[in-house]
């Protein structure tokens, strides 16, 4: 009838049909934009996870520099103790190379020593021929 005609407005439909369809689409639009707030909230979330990986990036990296820093001071640090050590071994070798020539030296010291001493203990010999000697010169000389 013309009444419905009028009620159904140019879109065919009725007044109750479209406050249907408003609210049916106010509706879906709530529901969008919560789904838009719930993807917001991720890409917040996302945003301060790449913050937080970010720093502890940065805090590696600077970690990395210092243990390549610590690294390069341990190295030198091994090589002036190699180094050191190469000169101690030197020293030590010097030292073993005098000490074997004093033990050297002692030795044929002591050999000295024993020839003197036998050389000693034959004197008392010695000293007798000696004085058998002069009391035979003065014997002679007597005649």
């Amino acid at each position: 009838t013309l009444q419905e005609q009028q009620e159904r407005g140019s879109s065919g439909m009725n007044v109750e049909e479209l406050e249907e369809e408003v609210r049916a689409k106010d509706d879906a639009i709530s529901i969008a934009e919560n789904e838009l707030q719930k993807l917001k909230n991720i890409l917040n979330a996302q945003r301060n996870n790449n913050d937080l990986l970010k720093q502890k990036l940065e805090d590696n990296l600077n970690l990395a520099e210092q243990l390549t820093a610590n690294k390069a001071e341990v190295e030198l640090k091994l090589e002036s103790a190699v180094a050191d050590k190469t000169k101690l071994l030197t020293q030590l070798s010097e030292a073993e190379r005098k000490l074997d020539q004093e033990v050297k030296r002692m030795e044929d010291l002591l050999l000295i020593t024993d020839k003197e001493d036998s050389r000693i203990s034959r004197l008392p010999n010695l000293k007798d021929r000696v004085e058998m000697i002069i009391s035979n010169r003065n014997e002679i000389q007597l005649e």
